[in-house]
This record gives C-alpha cells, structure tokens and sequence, in this order.
C-alpha cells in the first residue's frame, strides 16, 4: 500500500512542479493513472479491514518526469 501511495503522491507532485514552471501540463493520463491507483488501494484497505489481504495484481503506471 506504501508503493501505491507513493506512486500517487509522485504524480501529484511532478504535475504541481511542472504547473508552478509555467508548463504546459497535460493531466489527463495522469489523473487517470491516479484513479487507478486510488481504486486499488481502496480495494486494499476494505480487504485488510475484513481480515483476509487479497494479493492484488500489477499494474503498470507511466510516471512523469
């Protein structure tokens, strides 16, 4: 879960970087990408509170850099 956070958190960041640099930010993929990865963890939480953690499968997230 510390990985799926982590990986939302870096999106937001490097979205916030680019936007203060006067960049162009095209966020669309990305804010999908942090869906994706909310859903997920929210999946997560709801297993680990009815105390059977399901094993969840990989998915493949484009970072921005």
């Amino acid at each position: 879960m510390r990985g799926e956070l982590g990986r939302i958190g870096n999106n937001l960041n490097q979205l916030a970087h680019a936007a203060h640099l006067g960049e162009a930010v095209h966020c669309q993929d990305t804010l999908q990408d942090i869906d994706r990865l909310k859903d997920r963890t929210d999946i997560l939480l709801r297993s680990l509170r009815s105390g059977r953690p399901r094993r969840l499968r990989s998915a493949s997230v484009p970072v921005m850099h």
